[in-house]
């Protein structure tokens, strides 16, 4: 059995946020500290794994010499990894300037790679 790792983040518990006027001490407030930052934290990360299914198959292929069998657990593969994280993007005055949902195992980077293109992909701050 898969047990959760971090604080399962979801949309409910995030309501409060709104871009221009939340700041990162009332993120934090609400989310606690078990996050990822990037350096001079103009973002933050809040990473977390979910229990899921898991799926066992199996394939044999039978020789006149051997026997060839794989397993592959549905929970690390990357069609149903549960790697997940809330990402949230502040401007100059720790003011939240975007947020976003993001699935950490839908490429080979680490978290701090995705963050820091995440916040480089979003617009220029005017």
């Amino acid at each position: 059995m898969h047990e959760d790792y971090g604080m399962k983040v979801t949309g409910e518990m995030v309501q409060f946020i709104h871009p221009g006027i939340t700041t990162r001490a009332q993120v934090i407030d609400h989310l606690g500290t078990n996050y990822v930052s990037l350096w001079r934290e103009r973002a933050i990360a809040y990473p977390f794994e979910t229990k899921g299914l898991s799926f066992e198959w199996d394939f044999v292929a039978v020789g006149l010499v051997s026997v060839y069998s794989e397993r592959t657990d549905c929970e690390t593969s990357p069609t149903g990894a549960r790697w997940q994280a809330f990402f949230v993007a502040f401007d100059d005055h720790a003011v939240v300037r975007a947020t976003c949902f993001k699935k950490l195992t839908a490429n080979n980077k680490s978290a701090d790679e995705q963050l820091d293109h995440w916040v480089a992909s979003l617009p220029s701050r005017k």
